[in-house]
């Protein structure tokens, strides 16, 4: 497994059009064959250069380099726009990554943007029309939600739950239980068909509901009692009789495990007037397990840490493996959508179930660094971690659930979900500064200024002095 860090650095996407006019036409229509040597060039490495060379002269025996090998170069390489590019998708910025996009075509000519980043700047953009479109307009959320597949993906559940309420608002409950419907069929998380089926009580007749219960407890046999225990509740809020205990709901420590297999994102196809809508498909949905030979010059760049020459050497990914790993690439380099994209793909092939595990949590942290921690815990609910997998993947989970509460002055809820993070693997300063706080503003000062204390005696600072002022005062 690639060594996961955090490290900034630059991504070399772009080739020039200008030098492939001297290469031979089997070349040409493999343009970013010469991605590896133009970084090399740029890094003015010539042992590499000159290995580089010969390996493209005995896979393409009719091409011939430049004599100026700069001419490779001619073409300024947009790879920090790229880099920009990604994180105001990531951060929602649709219109700015647009402008952003426009202004790097501009400049770099002869650049192409990936095919990811537009996929995943369509679906950003779509998105937020959906968002716009869905409480007052069902019909044109479902147009929208159909040009754009990837809205109603499992891993996008609560858009698929969004538009079935605003169809039975919309005196649609027939299309509602559609929706429902599918959720029961495709979606991997026991917990979103617990949610799926509260939600569907309202639009279903107790025969249509029977037969979802039915469909549930198919799937999941291992959750046959918590289901029957949902049944009975809900139908005696029918005046069916006496209602039993909902089934348990995890404790904010321990997301719930699944007992369906891991599976990656499956799609959900809402019923709408005018017929389902299609599943998505993937740039990368047919490649084989293994067999990128570049795989062994991109682990000696990971090992290295260096980010950027992982990607430029794997432009156009031609293994799942090789996918797998320059997702990795793709998170250190910030780039958690791209990543996202990467991990999906793998995760739903045919690999080796340690590959999909590691992809599932390159899902996972994915999803994290970009704040999004109920996607998270989807993930992490669904799938057999390995024991510091679960670690990292709750412990931020928790965290960022904790900072969430804290932000909206829930403190008790901060309180309960930074405890629980702590529990799995410590706090640094900073969050049991906050946590202290979250204390002191529910009202317990001897509870903060315990805390505050043992903190500045470990490492005396301006934050514990003004928290621990801050807790003696009345």
């Amino acid at each position: 497994m690639p060594t996961h860090l955090n490290i900034l650095r630059r991504h070399v996407w772009a080739l020039s059009v200008v030098a492939l006019a001297a290469a031979s036409p089997v070349l040409g229509q493999s343009a970013n064959e010469l991605a590896a040597l133009r970084y090399y060039i740029q890094q003015n490495n010539q042992p590499a250069i000159e290995a580089e060379i010969r390996r493209l002269r005995s896979a393409f025996p009719d091409w011939q380099p430049p004599a100026d090998l700069n001419a490779l170069n001619t073409s300024a390489d947009p790879g920090a726009e790229t880099d920009r590019i990604y994180q105001l998708i990531a951060a929602g910025d649709v219109e700015g990554a647009q402008r952003a996009l426009d202004a790097a075509r501009t400049t770099h000519t002869d650049w192409t943007p990936p095919a990811d980043m537009l996929a995943l700047l369509d679906t950003a953009t779509a998105q937020r029309q959906f968002d716009a479109a869905v409480s007052t307009d069902p019909a044109r959320a479902v147009q929208i939600a159909r040009t754009t597949p990837a809205l109603t993906q499992c891993d996008r559940i609560n858009n698929v739950w969004r538009l079935a309420e605003a169809q039975e608002r919309a005196g649609e409950p027939d299309q509602a239980r559609g929706a429902y419907e599918a959720i029961l069929t495709a979606c991997p998380r026991y917990q979103d068909i617990v949610g799926t089926l509260e939600k569907a009580d309202s639009v279903t007749t107790p025969d249509q509901l029977a037969q979802m219960f039915a469909t549930a407890t198919a799937r999941f046999p291992a959750n046959a009692a918590d289901l029957a225990g949902l049944k009975d509740r809900l139908d005696a809020g029918r005046g069916a009789g006496t209602a039993t205990a909902a089934p348990p709901r995890s404790a904010p420590s321990t997301p719930p495990s699944a007992s369906a297999p891991a599976r990656a994102p499956q799609q959900v196809r809402p019923a709408a007037p005018q017929g389902g809508i299609a599943a998505p498909a993937s740039q990368w949905d047919r490649l084989p397990p293994s067999g990128d030979g570049r795989i062994t010059a991109m682990r000696a760049a990971t090992a290295a840490g260096d980010w950027g020459r992982c990607i430029a050497l794997t432009p156009e990914p031609r293994s799942l493996d090789l996918l797998n790993e320059r997702g990795w690439c793709s998170l250190n380099l910030k780039r958690p959508m791209e990543a996202l994209a990467s991990f999906s793909a793998v995760a739903k092939g045919r690999v080796p179930a340690e590959v999909a595990r590691d992809a599932r949590y390159g899902m996972a942290m994915s999803y994290l660094n970009m704040n999004m921690s109920n996607d998270a815990a989807k993930i992490s609910a669904a799938t057999n971690f390995t024991r510091q997998q679960r670690v990292e993947v709750e412990h931020e989970i928790l965290v960022q659930r904790g900072v969430e509460a804290y932000r909206v002055k829930d403190y008790s809820r901060a309180i309960g979900y930074l405890d629980a993070a702590e529990g799995i693997n410590g706090l640094n300063r900073g969050l049991g500064v906050l946590r202290a706080y979250a204390y002191l503003n529910s009202g317990d000062r001897s509870k903060a200024l315990q805390l505050f204390t043992q903190m500045h005696s470990q490492m005396a600072g301006d934050d514990t002095r003004r928290g621990m002022a801050a807790s003696r005062t009345d």
